[in-house]
């Protein structure tokens, strides 16, 4: 949690609203989130675009705070050339959901910030999810710049 400490220096980031807590993912290669409150885990069986085989296990942490939803995917590769891929099928699985979304009748137009990593065998995906227009707030920059820096591998 000390690195908890300097994001709180920024007031607007640690606002009621958000909760911060450190968070280590079972099967995440050592991965330590900070999320801005306490997410549900969700795993799920996906076939990714441009993936040939069986699908793969996609692990899933998500919450709602501070009119957002915060979110980190990962999954795990069974060799190293293929991360590349599966962090490019990734990105296009994101990619193909905005623009479904965005052909719905009604549907608000979303604003998604996302970083897409890997550590070793895992590929992740982080995301922060906002109706648009972004809310230009500077509570809201600095707690999706909190979460973004919040993703470490220590040691």
């Amino acid at each position: 949690m000390s690195g908890l400490i300097p994001l709180c220096l920024g007031l607007a980031a640690c606002s009621p609203a958000l909760n911060w807590r450190t968070v280590r993912p079972p099967d995440a290669s050592g991965l330590e989130a900070l999320f801005p409150c306490k997410p549900n885990k969700v795993d799920r069986l996906v076939q990714l675009p441009g993936q040939a085989g069986p699908r793969v296990l996609v692990h899933l942490l998500s919450c709602q705070a501070g009119e957002a939803t915060w979110a980190v995917s990962y999954l795990n590769a069974t060799e190293l050339s293929q991360v590349p891929a599966l962090q490019s099928a990734m990105a296009r699985t994101l990619r193909d959901n905005l623009e479904t979304a965005a052909s719905l009748p009604k549907q608000p137009a979303l604003d998604v910030q996302s970083w897409h990593f890997s550590h070793g065998l895992t590929v992740f995906q982080a995301t922060v999810w906002r109706r648009a227009p972004r809310a230009n707030r500077p509570d809201a920059t600095e707690a999706t710049e909190a979460f973004k820096s919040g993703l470490i591998f220590p040691g």
